[in-house]
C-alpha cells in the first residue's frame, strides 16, 4: 500500500505553460486544427510498407522526421515559444528542400546515404 508521499510523487508534472494553452489555441486555431487526430492517422498510414528504392527510402526517413518535428512545433508554439519553434520549422524545412532536392537528382541518393565517406574524404584531403 502506497503512503500519501508516494502517491504525492506519482503526480504528473505539466510540461510548459497550462495557464497559456488556451489563449495560444484561441490566437491561432487553424494551426492548431492541422494537428488533429486525423493527420496523426494519415502519418501513421502513409508510414506502412516496405519499401525497396533507396529514394523511397530517403524519402520516407525525412518526411517521417519532419513530420514528427511538427509535434515539436505544435508543443513549442502553444507553450508561447515561437522563437524556438521557428528553429525547429527551419530544420523540416531544410530537410523538406533536401528531399525534393533528391527527388529531382536521384543518382545522387547513394552519396547521401553515404555521407560519412564524402567527411572522411574532406578529412584526408
Amino acid at each position: 500500500m502506497l503512503d500519501s508521499a508516494s502517491a504525492a510523487q506519482r503526480r504528473v508534472t505539466a510540461v510548459g505553460f497550462p495557464d497559456f494553452w488556451q489563449h495560444a489555441h484561441d490566437l491561432f486555431p487553424e494551426f492548431f486544427g492541422a494537428a488533429s487526430a486525423e493527420v496523426i492517422s494519415i502519418g501513421n498510414e502513409a508510414f506502412k510498407g516496405t519499401l525497396t528504392r533507396p529514394i523511397d527510402k530517403v524519402a520516407r526517413h525525412i518526411s517521417r522526421t519532419v513530420w514528427n518535428s511538427f509535434g515539436s512545433v505544435m508543443l513549442l508554439a502553444l507553450n508561447g515559444c515561437g522563437v524556438d519553434a521557428m528553429k525547429v520549422a527551419r530544420g523540416m524545412f531544410e530537410a523538406s528542400v533536401t528531399l525534393g532536392y533528391l527527388r529531382l537528382h536521384q543518382e545522387l541518393v547513394d552519396d547521401f546515404l553515404d555521407y560519412h565517406f564524402v567527411i572522411q574524404k574532406q578529412r584526408n584531403d
